[in-house]
């Protein structure tokens, strides 16, 4: 599945895409390893942030994701860290979806995750799961 499928249940698609921001569907085909990560870990419209923030933040990883949001620079994380802090069934699902051990998808997502938290969250605040899809299709237009 890929990114745009996955925001397809947001009840701002139909607006976006009338802007031209999504103006061609990606097929499950078509979708990018980026996509496949980011889809995996937000959920469906961006509805799993906050369950992925948390987790992150319980995994002892609670200042390296406020460097991530709001301004400033963001603190590094390791794929160690990753998998210490999703557990192994999250971090397998992505790996699954990108066709890489666990270790490979550990380090992708430890490599991605902090740029993408940081556009998500410019403001230091998690937004509602509509705004979270824009943000996301924006992501990839540039």
């Amino acid at each position: 599945m890929g990114l745009f499928d996955f925001l397809k249940g947001g009840a701002k698609k139909a607006e976006t895409a009338a802007r031209g921001v999504a103006t061609a569907a990606t097929s499950a085909t078509d979708a990018t390893p980026e996509e496949s990560v980011i889809s995996t870990l937000l959920g469906e419209g961006g509805t799993k942030l906050t369950g992925l923030l948390d987790k992150l933040n319980a995994g002892g990883l609670d200042d390296v994701v406020k460097s991530w949001m709001g301004k400033g620079e963001n603190k590094t994380v390791n794929a160690d860290q990753i998998k210490a802090a999703l557990g192994s069934e999250e971090v397998a699902a992505v790996a699954a979806k990108l066709g890489v051990s666990q270790d490979e998808a550990a380090d992708k997502i430890a490599k991605m995750l902090p740029g993408i938290i940081d556009r998500l969250t410019p403001d230091g605040l998690v937004p509602d799961p509509d705004a979270v899809a824009d943000k996301i299709i924006g992501l990839f237009k540039k």
